[in-house]
Protein backbone atom coordinates (compact mmCIF):
# COMPACT_ATOMS: atom_id res chain seq x y z
CA UNK A 1 0.00 0.00 0.00
CA UNK A 2 2.84 2.16 0.53
CA UNK A 3 4.30 1.25 -2.28
CA UNK A 4 1.48 2.27 -4.68
CA UNK A 5 0.99 5.98 -2.72
CA UNK A 6 4.79 6.77 -3.24
CA UNK A 7 3.87 5.29 -6.62
CA UNK A 8 0.96 7.80 -7.18
CA UNK A 9 2.90 11.21 -5.36
CA UNK A 10 5.72 10.68 -7.95
CA UNK A 11 3.07 10.47 -10.74
CA UNK A 12 1.44 13.76 -9.51
CA UNK A 13 4.45 15.67 -8.78
CA UNK A 14 5.83 14.87 -12.38
CA UNK A 15 2.31 15.78 -14.11
CA UNK A 16 2.25 18.95 -11.36
CA UNK A 17 6.06 20.40 -12.73
CA UNK A 18 7.14 22.40 -15.66
CA UNK A 19 5.62 25.90 -16.12
CA UNK A 20 2.57 25.27 -18.27
CA UNK A 21 0.84 28.45 -16.94
CA UNK A 22 3.61 31.12 -16.58
CA UNK A 23 3.37 34.23 -18.70
CA UNK A 24 6.69 36.22 -19.67
CA UNK A 25 6.42 39.93 -18.87
CA UNK A 26 7.44 40.56 -22.16
CA UNK A 27 3.54 39.18 -23.31
CA UNK A 28 2.18 41.84 -20.90
CA UNK A 29 1.10 45.35 -21.02
CA UNK A 30 1.50 46.74 -18.02
CA UNK A 31 -0.52 50.01 -17.52
CA UNK A 32 1.16 52.44 -15.34
CA UNK A 33 -2.28 55.02 -15.11
CA UNK A 34 -5.89 54.91 -16.31
CA UNK A 35 -8.06 57.94 -17.08
CA UNK A 36 -11.97 58.31 -16.56
CA UNK A 37 -14.04 60.91 -18.60
CA UNK A 38 -17.58 60.90 -19.38
CA UNK A 39 -18.65 60.00 -23.42
CA UNK A 40 -19.99 62.37 -25.28
CA UNK A 41 -23.50 59.70 -27.06
CA UNK A 42 -25.43 57.27 -25.69
CA UNK A 43 -24.05 53.82 -25.41
CA UNK A 44 -21.10 55.30 -24.26
CA UNK A 45 -20.74 56.92 -20.93
CA UNK A 46 -17.66 55.92 -19.80
CA UNK A 47 -14.52 56.55 -21.66
CA UNK A 48 -11.40 54.98 -20.53
CA UNK A 49 -7.62 55.19 -21.23
CA UNK A 50 -4.88 53.44 -20.25
CA UNK A 51 -1.00 54.35 -19.87
CA UNK A 52 0.83 51.57 -21.09
CA UNK A 53 4.50 50.81 -20.58
CA UNK A 54 6.32 48.81 -23.15
CA UNK A 55 8.36 45.97 -21.48
CA UNK A 56 10.15 45.07 -24.27
CA UNK A 57 11.74 48.80 -24.67
CA UNK A 58 12.53 48.73 -20.83
CA UNK A 59 14.01 45.56 -20.11
CA UNK A 60 18.23 45.42 -20.66
CA UNK A 61 19.04 43.54 -23.02
CA UNK A 62 15.71 43.23 -25.06
CA UNK A 63 16.15 46.09 -27.45
CA UNK A 64 13.87 48.30 -28.87
CA UNK A 65 14.74 49.76 -31.57
CA UNK A 66 12.54 52.61 -32.56
CA UNK A 67 9.63 51.70 -30.55
CA UNK A 68 7.96 53.93 -28.04
CA UNK A 69 8.49 52.97 -23.99
CA UNK A 70 5.29 53.86 -23.30
CA UNK A 71 1.87 54.45 -25.54
CA UNK A 72 -1.86 55.09 -24.91
CA UNK A 73 -4.93 53.54 -25.55
CA UNK A 74 -8.70 54.31 -25.35
CA UNK A 75 -12.16 52.20 -25.29
CA UNK A 76 -15.81 53.37 -24.85
CA UNK A 77 -18.61 51.73 -23.09
CA UNK A 78 -21.73 52.07 -20.88
CA UNK A 79 -19.14 50.71 -17.86
CA UNK A 80 -15.16 51.19 -17.59
CA UNK A 81 -15.27 47.05 -17.74
CA UNK A 82 -17.05 47.57 -21.00
CA UNK A 83 -14.75 50.01 -22.66
CA UNK A 84 -11.80 48.36 -21.27
CA UNK A 85 -13.01 45.04 -23.17
CA UNK A 86 -13.58 47.16 -26.28
CA UNK A 87 -9.92 48.05 -26.24
CA UNK A 88 -8.64 44.47 -26.68
CA UNK A 89 -9.12 43.48 -29.83
CA UNK A 90 -6.33 46.71 -30.57
CA UNK A 91 -3.87 45.40 -27.82
CA UNK A 92 -2.52 42.37 -29.04
CA UNK A 93 -0.81 41.60 -25.56
CA UNK A 94 -2.50 40.43 -22.19
CA UNK A 95 -3.56 43.80 -19.93
CA UNK A 96 -2.23 43.98 -16.83
CA UNK A 97 -3.25 46.43 -13.90
CA UNK A 98 -1.41 45.08 -11.26
CA UNK A 99 1.11 47.76 -11.35
CA UNK A 100 -1.73 50.57 -12.35
CA UNK A 101 -0.58 53.35 -9.42
CA UNK A 102 -2.47 56.32 -11.16
CA UNK A 103 -6.09 57.23 -11.41
CA UNK A 104 -6.88 60.23 -13.35
CA UNK A 105 -10.49 61.37 -13.40
CA UNK A 106 -11.68 64.14 -15.90
CA UNK A 107 -13.31 67.23 -14.50
CA UNK A 108 -16.71 66.47 -16.04
CA UNK A 109 -16.66 63.14 -14.12
CA UNK A 110 -15.99 64.64 -10.79
CA UNK A 111 -18.68 66.92 -10.81
CA UNK A 112 -21.33 64.78 -12.13
CA UNK A 113 -20.41 62.26 -9.21
CA UNK A 114 -16.95 60.09 -8.85
CA UNK A 115 -19.20 56.81 -7.23
CA UNK A 116 -20.09 55.01 -10.05
CA UNK A 117 -16.93 55.02 -11.39
CA UNK A 118 -14.98 53.86 -8.36
CA UNK A 119 -16.91 50.40 -8.23
CA UNK A 120 -14.56 48.42 -10.83
CA UNK A 121 -11.62 49.74 -9.00
CA UNK A 122 -12.66 48.04 -5.49
CA UNK A 123 -13.87 44.90 -6.75
CA UNK A 124 -10.80 44.42 -9.19
CA UNK A 125 -8.15 41.91 -7.78
CA UNK A 126 -5.60 43.80 -9.52
CA UNK A 127 -5.97 47.25 -7.87
CA UNK A 128 -3.08 48.37 -5.75
CA UNK A 129 -3.52 49.87 -2.25
CA UNK A 130 -1.20 52.65 -3.21
CA UNK A 131 -3.32 54.10 -5.93
CA UNK A 132 -3.36 57.39 -6.40
CA UNK A 133 -6.43 59.57 -7.37
CA UNK A 134 -6.50 63.12 -9.34
CA UNK A 135 -8.78 65.02 -10.69
CA UNK A 136 -7.98 66.70 -14.31
CA UNK A 137 -9.04 70.31 -15.07
CA UNK A 138 -10.46 69.29 -18.13
CA UNK A 139 -10.33 65.67 -19.72
CA UNK A 140 -8.35 62.90 -18.12
CA UNK A 141 -7.16 61.44 -21.49
CA UNK A 142 -5.18 64.56 -22.56
CA UNK A 143 -3.38 64.49 -19.15
CA UNK A 144 -2.21 60.48 -19.86
CA UNK A 145 -1.85 61.80 -23.86
CA UNK A 146 0.97 64.55 -22.97
CA UNK A 147 4.25 63.78 -23.80
CA UNK A 148 6.52 65.56 -21.54
CA UNK A 149 10.46 66.66 -22.32
CA UNK A 150 11.54 65.62 -18.52
CA UNK A 151 9.62 62.23 -18.75
CA UNK A 152 8.48 60.03 -21.60
CA UNK A 153 5.57 59.05 -19.37
CA UNK A 154 3.47 61.49 -17.30
CA UNK A 155 2.14 58.43 -15.39
CA UNK A 156 5.52 58.09 -14.29
CA UNK A 157 6.21 61.78 -13.80
CA UNK A 158 2.86 61.89 -11.54
CA UNK A 159 4.07 58.94 -9.66
CA UNK A 160 7.52 60.39 -9.05
CA UNK A 161 5.91 63.46 -7.68
CA UNK A 162 3.24 61.99 -5.00
CA UNK A 163 6.24 59.46 -4.18
CA UNK A 164 8.16 62.82 -2.89
CA UNK A 165 5.27 63.04 -0.19
CA UNK A 166 3.36 66.44 0.74
CA UNK A 167 5.29 69.13 -0.57
CA UNK A 168 3.94 73.11 -0.04
CA UNK A 169 0.84 72.43 -1.07
CA UNK A 170 1.04 69.13 -3.33
CA UNK A 171 -1.10 66.61 -1.53
CA UNK A 172 -0.67 62.81 -2.78
CA UNK A 173 -3.81 61.23 -2.12
CA UNK A 174 -4.26 57.60 -2.18
CA UNK A 175 -7.58 56.05 -3.24
CA UNK A 176 -8.31 54.17 0.21
CA UNK A 177 -8.02 57.63 1.64
CA UNK A 178 -10.17 59.19 -0.49
CA UNK A 179 -12.83 56.78 -0.20
CA UNK A 180 -12.72 56.34 3.82
CA UNK A 181 -13.16 59.96 3.47
CA UNK A 182 -15.99 59.77 1.61
CA UNK A 183 -17.76 56.91 3.87
CA UNK A 184 -17.40 58.65 7.21
CA UNK A 185 -20.75 60.02 8.38
CA UNK A 186 -21.27 64.10 7.17
CA UNK A 187 -17.80 64.41 5.74
CA UNK A 188 -16.10 65.23 2.51
CA UNK A 189 -12.98 64.36 0.54
CA UNK A 190 -10.22 66.05 -1.57
CA UNK A 191 -8.25 65.16 -4.41
CA UNK A 192 -5.33 67.07 -6.06
CA UNK A 193 -5.98 68.75 -9.57
CA UNK A 194 -3.90 68.33 -12.45
CA UNK A 195 -3.60 70.28 -16.09
CA UNK A 196 -1.72 70.53 -18.76
CA UNK A 197 0.43 73.50 -19.18
CA UNK A 198 2.74 74.97 -21.60
CA UNK A 199 6.71 73.71 -20.42
CA UNK A 200 8.54 77.18 -20.23
CA UNK A 201 11.97 76.32 -20.00
CA UNK A 202 12.68 75.85 -23.64
CA UNK A 203 14.87 77.02 -26.02
CA UNK A 204 14.07 79.20 -28.63
CA UNK A 205 14.35 77.08 -31.01
CA UNK A 206 12.65 74.58 -29.81
CA UNK A 207 9.42 77.62 -29.13
CA UNK A 208 9.59 78.50 -32.71
CA UNK A 209 8.68 75.16 -33.49
CA UNK A 210 6.45 73.94 -30.82
CA UNK A 211 5.92 74.13 -27.26
CA UNK A 212 6.32 71.45 -25.32
CA UNK A 213 3.54 70.80 -22.42
CA UNK A 214 3.47 69.56 -18.89
CA UNK A 215 1.86 68.67 -15.77
CA UNK A 216 1.49 71.25 -13.04
CA UNK A 217 -0.37 69.64 -10.06
CA UNK A 218 -2.07 72.18 -7.89
CA UNK A 219 -4.63 73.31 -5.60
CA UNK A 220 -7.56 70.65 -4.47
CA UNK A 221 -10.78 69.37 -5.55
CA UNK A 222 -13.73 69.53 -2.71
CA UNK A 223 -16.42 66.26 -2.99
CA UNK A 224 -19.15 66.82 -1.15
CA UNK A 225 -20.26 63.14 0.81
CA UNK A 226 -22.03 62.37 -2.23
CA UNK A 227 -19.26 61.86 -3.76
CA UNK A 228 -19.38 65.35 -6.37
CA UNK A 229 -17.06 67.88 -6.92
CA UNK A 230 -18.14 71.31 -5.28
CA UNK A 231 -14.99 73.74 -5.63
CA UNK A 232 -11.81 73.36 -4.88
CA UNK A 233 -9.06 74.71 -2.31
CA UNK A 234 -6.23 77.09 -3.19
CA UNK A 235 -2.62 77.15 -2.11
CA UNK A 236 -3.36 79.08 0.92
CA UNK A 237 -6.27 77.31 1.99
CA UNK A 238 -4.77 73.69 0.79
CA UNK A 239 -1.87 74.35 3.30
CA UNK A 240 -4.97 75.02 6.24
CA UNK A 241 -6.17 71.97 5.47
CA UNK A 242 -2.63 70.46 6.03
CA UNK A 243 -2.44 71.74 9.18
CA UNK A 244 -5.83 71.13 10.11
CA UNK A 245 -5.43 67.20 9.33
CA UNK A 246 -1.78 66.88 10.62
CA UNK A 247 -0.64 66.20 6.83
CA UNK A 248 1.46 68.68 6.50
CA UNK A 249 5.28 67.21 6.09
CA UNK A 250 7.34 70.19 3.51
CA UNK A 251 6.62 73.35 3.53
CA UNK A 252 8.37 76.99 4.19
CA UNK A 253 6.88 79.70 6.05
CA UNK A 254 7.65 83.43 4.38
CA UNK A 255 7.36 85.98 7.33
CA UNK A 256 8.38 89.74 6.93
CA UNK A 257 11.24 91.32 8.58
CA UNK A 258 10.16 93.02 12.13
CA UNK A 259 12.94 95.73 10.94
CA UNK A 260 11.88 96.11 7.18
CA UNK A 261 8.69 94.41 6.79
CA UNK A 262 7.97 92.72 3.63
CA UNK A 263 11.27 94.31 1.83
CA UNK A 264 13.48 91.65 3.17
CA UNK A 265 11.13 88.74 3.81
CA UNK A 266 12.57 85.54 5.54
CA UNK A 267 11.60 81.63 4.91
CA UNK A 268 11.73 79.23 7.88
CA UNK A 269 11.53 75.82 6.82
CA UNK A 270 9.30 73.27 8.73
CA UNK A 271 10.91 70.61 10.59
CA UNK A 272 8.27 69.10 12.21
CA UNK A 273 4.57 70.00 13.85
CA UNK A 274 1.77 68.11 15.89
CA UNK A 275 -1.81 69.25 15.41
CA UNK A 276 -4.43 68.81 18.52
CA UNK A 277 -8.45 69.68 17.68
CA UNK A 278 -10.21 70.37 21.01
CA UNK A 279 -13.98 70.24 21.19
CA UNK A 280 -15.61 72.24 23.84
CA UNK A 281 -19.60 72.59 24.12
CA UNK A 282 -21.03 75.29 24.72
CA UNK A 283 -23.91 76.34 27.07
CA UNK A 284 -26.79 76.41 23.95
CA UNK A 285 -25.52 72.72 23.05
CA UNK A 286 -23.39 74.12 19.97
CA UNK A 287 -19.77 72.77 19.32
CA UNK A 288 -16.60 75.18 19.38
CA UNK A 289 -13.38 74.26 17.46
CA UNK A 290 -9.41 74.91 19.15
CA UNK A 291 -7.06 73.98 17.07
CA UNK A 292 -3.48 73.84 18.76
CA UNK A 293 -0.46 73.77 17.04
CA UNK A 294 3.17 73.02 17.95
CA UNK A 295 5.64 74.16 15.08
CA UNK A 296 9.76 73.52 14.84
CA UNK A 297 11.12 75.34 11.93
CA UNK A 298 14.88 76.61 10.75
CA UNK A 299 15.67 79.48 9.45
CA UNK A 300 16.40 78.62 5.60
CA UNK A 301 16.97 81.97 3.95
CA UNK A 302 16.90 85.86 5.01
CA UNK A 303 16.82 87.57 1.74
CA UNK A 304 17.87 90.95 3.31
CA UNK A 305 20.74 92.85 4.83
CA UNK A 306 19.68 93.89 8.15
CA UNK A 307 21.11 92.00 11.30
CA UNK A 308 19.09 90.87 13.94
CA UNK A 309 18.88 86.85 14.39
CA UNK A 310 21.12 86.96 17.12
CA UNK A 311 18.61 89.12 19.46
CA UNK A 312 15.89 87.23 21.26
CA UNK A 313 13.47 89.81 20.39
CA UNK A 314 13.99 89.67 16.61
CA UNK A 315 13.26 85.37 16.60
CA UNK A 316 10.71 85.96 19.20
CA UNK A 317 9.48 88.18 16.49
CA UNK A 318 9.70 85.87 13.58
CA UNK A 319 8.20 83.48 15.82
CA UNK A 320 5.09 85.37 16.34
CA UNK A 321 4.73 86.37 12.58
CA UNK A 322 4.72 82.57 11.79
CA UNK A 323 1.96 81.67 14.36
CA UNK A 324 -0.56 84.79 12.59
CA UNK A 325 0.74 83.04 8.77
CA UNK A 326 -0.58 79.81 10.01
CA UNK A 327 -3.43 80.75 11.59
CA UNK A 328 -4.40 82.99 8.63
CA UNK A 329 -4.19 79.88 6.60
CA UNK A 330 -6.04 77.77 8.53
CA UNK A 331 -9.18 80.63 8.61
CA UNK A 332 -8.91 80.40 4.94
CA UNK A 333 -9.30 76.66 4.82
CA UNK A 334 -12.13 76.97 7.45
CA UNK A 335 -13.84 79.86 5.48
CA UNK A 336 -14.03 78.06 2.09
CA UNK A 337 -14.87 74.58 3.91
CA UNK A 338 -18.31 76.52 5.28
CA UNK A 339 -18.64 78.41 2.28
CA UNK A 340 -19.24 74.82 0.42
CA UNK A 341 -21.15 73.46 3.25
CA UNK A 342 -18.61 70.51 3.20
CA UNK A 343 -16.77 69.41 6.52
CA UNK A 344 -13.61 68.06 4.59
CA UNK A 345 -11.45 68.36 8.24
CA UNK A 346 -13.40 65.58 9.50
CA UNK A 347 -14.91 67.73 12.79
CA UNK A 348 -17.87 65.50 13.22
CA UNK A 349 -15.40 62.30 13.51
CA UNK A 350 -13.87 64.71 16.12
CA UNK A 351 -16.99 65.78 18.23
CA UNK A 352 -18.27 62.12 17.97
CA UNK A 353 -15.02 61.15 19.52
CA UNK A 354 -15.05 63.39 22.06
CA UNK A 355 -19.12 64.19 22.93
CA UNK A 356 -20.57 61.10 21.94
CA UNK A 357 -23.93 61.88 23.86
CA UNK A 358 -23.80 65.38 22.22
CA UNK A 359 -23.17 64.25 19.25
CA UNK A 360 -26.08 62.02 18.96
CA UNK A 361 -28.63 64.64 19.33
CA UNK A 362 -26.83 66.95 16.37
CA UNK A 363 -25.84 64.51 14.06
CA UNK A 364 -28.96 65.35 11.54
CA UNK A 365 -28.83 68.76 11.23
CA UNK A 366 -24.49 68.66 11.38
CA UNK A 367 -25.23 70.31 7.55
CA UNK A 368 -27.01 73.30 9.01
CA UNK A 369 -24.50 73.62 11.95
CA UNK A 370 -21.14 72.91 10.00
CA UNK A 371 -21.29 76.60 7.92
CA UNK A 372 -21.52 78.52 11.58
CA UNK A 373 -19.07 76.63 13.72
CA UNK A 374 -16.41 78.49 15.93
CA UNK A 375 -13.26 77.54 14.82
CA UNK A 376 -10.22 79.30 16.94
CA UNK A 377 -6.46 78.49 16.21
CA UNK A 378 -3.46 78.43 18.96
CA UNK A 379 0.16 77.87 17.77
CA UNK A 380 3.19 78.18 19.39
CA UNK A 381 6.25 78.32 16.73
CA UNK A 382 9.68 78.03 18.39
CA UNK A 383 13.23 78.54 15.51
CA UNK A 384 15.49 75.85 16.56
CA UNK A 385 18.37 76.13 13.53
CA UNK A 386 18.92 79.84 12.60
CA UNK A 387 21.91 78.07 10.23
CA UNK A 388 25.60 77.80 9.42
CA UNK A 389 25.97 81.04 9.92
CA UNK A 390 23.58 83.56 12.33
CA UNK A 391 23.68 86.67 10.22
CA UNK A 392 23.82 87.05 6.50
CA UNK A 393 27.09 88.15 4.59
CA UNK A 394 26.16 91.75 3.88
CA UNK A 395 25.51 91.93 7.73
CA UNK A 396 29.28 91.01 8.66
CA UNK A 397 30.77 92.88 6.22
CA UNK A 398 28.94 96.21 7.30
CA UNK A 399 30.18 95.33 10.49
CA UNK A 400 33.57 94.86 9.65
CA UNK A 401 33.20 98.36 8.38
Amino acid sequence: MKRVLALLLIMTCLFCAGCWDQVEITDQALVLATGIDKGGRAGQEVVFTIQVANSRVLIPGEGGGTQEAFWTATGRGNTIREATFQMFHRIPRQVFFGHNRIMVVGEEVARSGIVPYLDRYFRSRETRPNLYILVARGKAQRVLETRMPTFQSSGMALINLFQLGNNHAIVPMRLVQFIYDLTLENTGAVAPIVEVVEQTSISAEEAKTNRPQTLSVGNLAVFDHNGRMVGELGETETLGLLWIRDWIERTDITVSCPLEGTKEPLDLELIGSTTTIRVHMGVDGMPRFEIQLRVMVDVAEHFGDHPGLDHVWYVDSLEKRANTVIARQIQSAVSKAQALNVDIFEFSEELRRQHPEEWQKIRNNWQDIFPMLEVTVSSKTLIGNRGMSVENPDSRLKVLK
